[in-house]
């Protein structure tokens, strides 16, 4: 995935998941909390402690939207959902053994899958939908996937199919990807 925090939180989840809980087991489910917890400092925080935060920010924020501001910080609202139950182990210990034998990357997912796929090996696409190529409301982070992407995405399919590979793409059905 291009964004490193995320990758930072499937990392986590997969090789510590009990410190991870032990932390997200201490925020609290209110708006008063999620704000306080949203501006917290990352790089003051550990890397449970950023994952735990990852996780609580997007289970309590409106959507479970993940966006950032131009700076790269976190700023979608809280959604007002108090009856959110943000006690997760076993969720995160289910997490953690389905991720056991995964290889989760983080960069340009054209570089990483012609670095790392192998044949009969098994990829998910599911990249943020793109939009004119510009940054708009809903759009994942700065410089984010696309338009232009689109092509790149049917380069790297093809380039999974080639080389004996599988592949799921999740993406809208939009005219343009449909295109490819």
């Amino acid at each position: 995935d291009k964004n490193e925090e995320l990758v930072e939180v499937y990392q986590q989840i997969k090789n510590h998941p009990y410190q991870v809980y032990q932390y997200l087991r201490t925020f609290k489910n209110s708006k008063k909390d999620y704000y306080s917890i949203r501006n917290l400092d990352q790089k003051k925080l550990g890397r449970n402690q950023r994952a735990a935060r990852f996780i609580y920010l997007n289970w309590l924020c409106f959507n479970g939207l993940y966006r950032t501001n131009l700076k790269g910080q976190f700023n979608v609202p809280y959604s007002g959902e108090v009856n959110k139950d943000i006690d997760k182990w076993q969720v995160l210990k289910r997490a953690s053994a389905k991720l056991d034998k995964a290889i989760i990357k983080h960069g340009d997912f054209a570089s990483v899958v012609r670095k790392m796929v192998k044949p009969g090996e098994f990829v998910y696409l599911d990249p943020p939908y793109a939009i004119e190529n510009q940054r708009i409301f809903t759009q994942y982070c700065n410089h984010t996937f696309g338009l232009n992407d689109i092509e790149r995405l049917n380069d790297t399919i093809s380039y999974i199919d080639d080389m004996g590979g599988y592949f799921l793409l999740s993406y809208a059905n939009t005219e343009k990807i449909k295109s490819i």
